[in-house]
This record gives structure tokens, C-alpha cells and sequence, in this order.
């Protein structure tokens, strides 16, 4: 929040400390005010020592400052080097922006925001309007999003720490196989969302082994005296380009059938490095790949149904069956008890 308002501060200084200073209007439409806290700006500015001169310049009531003032000023800022973006960089910021709404609720969301704030604060004009109309280009609305709310604790210590390459130790609730409350220690290595949840991808020490965890089942985090090194060769671009590795385990072979229908969104994508394709005569596919990802592997195959056949691995086939004759029983049953 302090930075939040520093950073409207300066914006207004900059504004008033430009050639012909600022309306009312102009400094309440910048710093998203209403008109009557506008009027209150240079009063703002005054008491903090910005020597404000309200005067009426062709005809329009104007807030600058005095000569003295402005010439110190523009010493200051003319030692600065102008801050400029390419278009290329403009949309990268603008599409960075746009992924934080999954943290908005907390602090790292609010010191985001605040980031912008301040670098709003020092683009030329014309780069501000270019930057406004792309973001409104960019949107990130995760589907069905986790609620971050209470995890400013947790999201603080997890950027300070990977920042500082310190191992910590981590409290962790565990949904499958089986539920259980784990301490471990972890080297936290990125953050990165999926699915409209927030995971932390961190090297496991102990296994020497890099895993992904769900940042809202950490129940606790604890610095230790340990600091740890980046994994050599690790390609956290490559790891993260698989839906098929959130849960960690021995690696298995995966042999699927889908059908001319949905052969062709198949196709499109890149699934997984060690995936192969084989068209077949009626048009369908056969697909392979090796994973060690069983519950993402199993819920990728039945969500395309009857597009989809799993042949490999045989327990998965037994275990999607038995999935399906339950699901047929509960489809079979009878209505009437629901409908009362």
C-alpha cells in the first residue's frame, strides 16, 4: 500500500514539474481520483515540500511549481536515461501483468500492482497509452481459480528463498495416494500456475530429484542454515512443456488409441518430448509417450471417452474400467430419490 501511494505521489510531482504544470482534472484522472481529491493534490504536494504555484495560464487554472524548484528538478532528472520499451517488451510486460490476477489477493499480487505504479511513473506518455491499450489486448482468467487469500505468509517465504537460494523446510498436506501430512526439506526453484492453481517446482534434496508441489496444501515453511546450487542441466522450460508431471513417480509407458475425430487436436500439440504418433488407416492414431505422471495421464485419457483407448499401462486400463463401471452404475441408478 506505501508503495502504491509513493508511487502516485511522484506521478503527481512529475505532472505538476512538467512544461505548463497540470489541471485539476489532469491530476485527478492520472492518479485515478475524484474531482474532489483532486482539489486536494496540491495541498498534498505543499505540506510534503513541493512548492506548488496555482496560476491561470491562457485561460485554464493550472498547478506547477516555481523556477527554483523546477530547475532543481529537471538536475535530477536529467541525469536519469530515458526509459524506453520496444513494442516486443511492451507485450511482455503487459502479459506479465495480466498472469498476476491468480495472486491478487495477497501481497506479492499488491507489490505487482505497485510495481507497475512506479514504472507507469516513468515512461514517457505516449509509451503509457501504448502500454494501456495493449494490456486491455492480454487476458489471464484461470478457469475455476484457487483462493490465494490466506497464503501471503507462504508466498512471501517461497519468493525469499528461492531468491537467496536457501533450502527450507516445508509442512505439507497430501491428497494422494493416500492422505497424509509430510516435513521435508525443498530447494524452492519457480513458481508457476496451471490450471488456475499455483505450484511450486523445487529440487527434493533427499530423492535429488526435481518435483512440483500445490502452493495452497503448504501448511508451514521454515528457513534452514542450508543453502543449495540450481540442479545442473535442469530445463525447467522443458519439464513445465508436459501436462503429465505433477505427481512424481516411476516412469511408465503410455499406449492410447484415439479416434478420427479427435485425432487432428491430438496432432496439434506437443504433449510430451518422448511422444510418438501413428496414423492408422480409419484415420485415428495410435499414441506413445513415457511419463511418470499417473493421475494426470488417467484423467487426460477419460476426459476424450469413447475417443480414447488406453492400452498401456494394463493396471491404468483396469483401473479406467473400473471407473467407467462405476460410473455407469451411478448413471443407471434410479432418479427418483435425487428428484424428491
Amino acid at each position: 500500500m506505501r508503495a502504491r501511494v509513493l508511487g502516485k505521489y511522484l506521478k503527481a510531482v512529475r505532472m505538476v514539474c512538467r512544461p505548463g504544470g497540470a489541471t485539476i482534472h489532469e491530476l485527478a484522472e492520472a492518479l485515478e481520483v475524484n474531482i474532489r481529491s483532486g482539489y486536494r493534490i496540491p495541498r498534498t504536494l505543499e505540506e510534503s515540500g513541493v512548492p506548488v504555484i496555482d496560476q491561470t495560464i491562457e485561460g485554464v487554472r493550472r498547478i506547477t511549481v516555481d523556477a527554483g524548484y523546477l530547475e532543481s528538478y529537471n538536475r535530477r532528472a536529467g541525469g536519469l536515461p530515458a526509459l524506453t520499451l520496444s513494442p516486443e517488451e511492451v507485450a511482455g510486460l503487459c502479459w506479465l501483468k495480466a498472469g498476476e490476477r491468480l495472486v491478487g489477493k495477497t501481497r506479492l499480487g499488491a507489490e505487482i500492482e505497485a510495481a507497475f505504479e512506479k514504472l507507469d511513473g516513468v515512461l514517457p506518455g505516449t509509451t503509457r497509452r501504448h502500454m494501456a491499450r495493449v494490456r486491455r489486448m492480454f487476458l489471464s482468467v484461470p478457469r475455476a481459480p484457487k483462493d490465494y487469500s490466506g497464503k501471503s505468509d507462504i508466498l512471501d517465504a517461497l519468493v525469499e528463498s528461492g531468491a537467496r537460494s536457501r533450502t527450507v523446510t516445508i509442512t505439507y498436506s497430501s491428497f494422494w495416494p493416500v492422505e497424509k501430512t509430510s516435513v521435508f526439506d525443498a530447494d524452492p526453484l519457480h513458481l508457476f500456475e496451471r490450471d488456475g492453481g499455483l505450484y511450486l517446482l523445487y529440487n527434493a534434496p533427499r530423492y535429488r530429484q526435481v518435483r512440483a508441489l500445490a502452493v495452497e496444501r503448504i501448511q508451514s515453511i521454515r528457513n534452514t542454515d542450508r543453502f543449495f546450487t540450481y540442479p545442473t542441466g535442469f530445463d525447467p522450460v522443458r519439464f513445465l512443456s508436459s501436462p503429465f508431471n505433477l505427481t512424481q513417480g516411476d516412469p511408465f509407458r503410455v499406449r492410447v488409441r484415439f479416434s478420427k475425430r479427435q485425432a487432428p487436436f491430438i496432432e496439434e500439440r506437443q504433449w510430451h518430448p518422448t511422444q510418438r504418433i501413428r496414423r492408422e488407416k480409419d484415420g485415428g492414431i495410435l499414441f506413445e509417450m513415457t511419463v511418470s505422471g499417473w493421475v494426470e495421464v488417467k484423467q487426460w485419457v477419460m476426459r476424450y471417452g469413447a475417443d480414447a483407448e488406453l492400452f498401456q499401462p494394463k493396471k491404468m486400463r483396469e483401473e479406467i474400467a473400473g471407473e467407467i463401471e462405476r460410473l455407469s452404475e451411478t448413471y443407471r441408478a434410479d432418479c427418483q430419490q435425487i428428484n424428491r
